[in-house]
């Protein structure tokens, strides 16, 4: 039987990095929202399909490390970056998120992923640089 760091590696390989979408839903089945940590905050399916098409679509040549995990029972939490470059150009864009996810059986059956998003819009240019600064001292985006 695989660990479940086996089966994190194996989702962020097939699924992020080999673009297997028909793999999501194979390998992450949401649980039911009363058997959920969170009820209402489970990422579904389709939120997690568009998700790796968006990101696809907005960086090239995705590359993932699991720099750490933890396992208790049957949860499993990663510490992941993501790196890869703006697509249409050779500009680096990296991501680092902290997931902790649920495993029943072979198959994700939770997932809370906490991403910075601010400095990857950042990387992207679609944010000013130091956005998280500027909306701390007041500044609002417009």
């Amino acid at each position: 039987m695989q660990s479940k760091a086996d089966i994190i590696h194996k989702w962020y390989e097939d699924v992020w990095i080999g673009g297997d979408l028909d793999k999501v839903e194979q390998m992450y089945q949401p649980a039911p929202d009363d058997e959920s940590l969170i009820p209402g905050a489970t990422i579904s399916v389709e939120e997690t399909r568009e998700m790796i098409v968006v990101l696809a679509n907005l960086i090239t040549d995705i590359r993932v490390r699991i720099i750490h995990t933890v396992e208790k029972g049957e949860w499993v939490s990663a510490l992941v970056e993501i790196y890869g470059f703006k697509l249409g150009t050779e500009t680096p864009v990296y991501m680092r998120w902290l997931t902790m996810v649920r495993i029943d059986g072979d198959r994700i059956v939770e997932s809370y992923p906490s991403v910075n998003f601010l400095s990857f819009f950042e990387q992207l240019g679609q944010l000013p640089d130091d956005a998280f600064e500027l909306l701390l001292s007041g500044t609002v985006l417009s």
